[in-house]
């Protein structure tokens, strides 16, 4: 059996601890996408509560639509790839997409606010501070004072602070909330992109690294195991 010979010129490929010099690129390739995707993943939620003020069951949908539209999408990645870009050029675009889907969200804007209506004055409810510790505060334009709500009343510590009764019932003030709105669909538009560019990388970047073996190769399944 003959053995082709490489092209002249080319010569023998250099490795790195023996392995193609292409598996590290592609090992810290996926490491980022990875840390993307398990990154976004941990603080989704928080930044969807916290900062967009969204309810823990709006959030918790938009959550798994994002970890669910993520994988289906390797679908369409891997058969845009085989038929029409290649691998390579589907990694690459998916690399273009995540690094546009993060630079989006770094446009968040001050956030969302949440306003309480009262004989028909808006005043503005915050926390002083994050976490489960927080306590929440009522800010009118003469001060501000510390607030509780119960299932039939609200609790003003300071009442005079913000020139209100001490307690109002619930029927007598009204909760909304106030969204940055281009700063909501620049969010949207950031997850869609992030979604794409993970469908595009994740379903293409392990058949680079298969490529970078020929098939003769005994430990090739071992060296892919590696990789992961």
């Amino acid at each position: 059996m003959e053995t082709a010979l490489p092209p002249a010129g080319k010569g023998v490929e250099k490795t790195i601890m023996g392995h193609p010099r292409g598996l590290v690129i592609l090992f810290l390739t996926e490491m980022w996408e990875r840390f993307s995707f398990y990154g976004m993943r941990g603080l989704l939620i928080i930044y969807l509560t916290q900062h967009f003020l969204m309810s823990d069951e709006s959030s918790s949908v938009l959550y798994g639509a994002y970890g669910a539209l993520v994988y289906v999408m390797t679908i369409i990645g891997g058969s845009l790839a085989d038929r029409y870009l290649g691998a390579r050029k589907a990694v690459t675009f998916g690399a273009i997409l995540l690094t546009l889907g993060h630079f989006g969200m770094t446009f968040e804007g001050s956030g969302s606010k949440q306003l309480l209506e009262y004989n028909d004055t808006q005043y503005q409810i915050s926390l002083d501070a994050r976490g489960g510790d927080a306590k929440q505060l009522i800010i009118s334009d003469s001060g501000t004072s510390y607030v509780t709500f119960t299932e039939t009343d609200m609790l003003i510590t300071e009442p005079e602070a913000v020139d209100l009764p001490a307690v109002i019932p619930r029927d007598q003030f009204t909760m909304s909330v106030e969204t940055e709105e281009e700063y909501l669909m620049m969010l949207y538009l950031s997850l869609a992109l992030l979604i794409a560019g993970v469908g595009f990388l994740q379903a293409n970047i392990s058949t680079i690294v298969g490529a970078l073996y020929g098939f003769g190769v005994s430990c090739r399944d071992s060296r892919v195991t590696l990789f992961y």
